[in-house]
This record gives structure tokens, C-alpha cells and sequence, in this order.
């Protein structure tokens, strides 16, 4: 997965505004929220949970807010790094509902799911890796893309560079 990184400011109207875009559109929404636990990811040997932990502090809290409906999903992932004041987000468009995969592809999304202890968060990962289309936040695609994009510029602002 591909991040973009932004400041930290307060996700309370961030989340709000996509409540209501979901509202507005017809989509569903939920909300996830994980905490990323170096230990349990150490002691495993997937490669897309240490991935992410590259990423992602230990004990980071990993928030997933989900917009669904019966022709689309989007998947927008916010996580604290291991920069102070630093979130990484990314968002996962699917253009296929998630019922509506196909059987390797849900068994190797279940697969994933069960691996990680449940995790929606791995599973998105993995969904990713199955070739779901996901790019930076600046080229979001779908139905709802100028949105979520705007959304993430009006409250987020504008990338910042991470520089290794």
C-alpha cells in the first residue's frame, strides 16, 4: 500500500464530512479502529503486517473508515507514524462490492483475515495485493474520488514529504 502523509490535526471533522458525504450519496459508513501491536507482528512472518509496521508505530492506532454501497467501496486508512505529528492515509477503491468477489479472491481475503486475528485492516491489505485499485490520495478514482479528495484536502491540507 502507498501512503500519503499529512500533519496531525483533529480527524473529528474529517470524519464528520465523510459521515455526510455517505449520508448524501447513498453509501454506507463504518468505522474501525485497531492498534497496531509490534510484538504479535514480530512473531508472525507476513510480510503486508510488518510492512505496515514499517510504516506505523508500535501501539499506533489504526483507524479504517468504510463507505459501501451496492456498486462501489472505499476503504480510507489513517494511522499514526513513527514521525511525531505525522499520519500516514491511504484509500482503497474497489469498484466491486466485496459480496461480489470471486471465490479465490474471498477465500484469500478470508485467509488473510483469519492469519491476522480478525483484522479488517490485513485484510484490506490484502485485498489490495488481489488488485484492487488504490492509489494516493491525490488520484483517488470512483464515483466518489473528487470528493474524498476534497474532503482530505479541506482538512488535512497538503502532503507533507517524508524524508527518510
Amino acid at each position: 500500500m502507498e501512503f500519503a502523509y499529512y500533519e496531525t490535526k483533529s480527524l473529528n471533522d474529517f470524519e464528520n464530512e465523510l459521515k455526510t458525504l455517505a449520508l448524501n450519496k447513498k453509501y454506507t459508513f463504518s468505522k474501525d479502529i485497531e492498534v497496531l501491536k509490534e510484538d504479535e507482528i514480530l512473531e508472525k512472518s507476513s510480510s503486508h503486517e510488518r510492512e505496515l509496521l514499517k510504516v506505523f508505530k508500535n501501539n499506533a492506532k489504526i483507524t479504517t473508515y468504510h463507505l459501501k454501497n451496492h456498486k462501489s467501496n472505499y476503504l480510507i486508512i489513517i494511522g499514526e507514524t513513527n514521525i511525531p505529528n505525522v499520519i500516514g492515509l491511504t484509500v482503497i477503491f474497489d469498484k466491486k462490492p466485496f459480496k461480489q468477489m470471486g471465490k479465490a479472491a474471498l477465500g484469500t481475503l478470508i485467509g488473510l483475515t483469519a492469519m491476522s486475528g480478525g483484522s479488517l485492516l490485513f485484510a484490506a491489505a490484502g485485498l489490495g495485493i488481489l488488485g484492487s485499485y488504490f492509489k494516493r490520495t491525490f488520484t483517488i478514482k470512483g464515483p466518489l474520488g473528487k470528493e474524498v479528495a476534497r474532503i482530505i484536502e479541506n482538512h488535512l491540507g497538503e502532503p507533507v514529504e517524508i524524508k527518510a
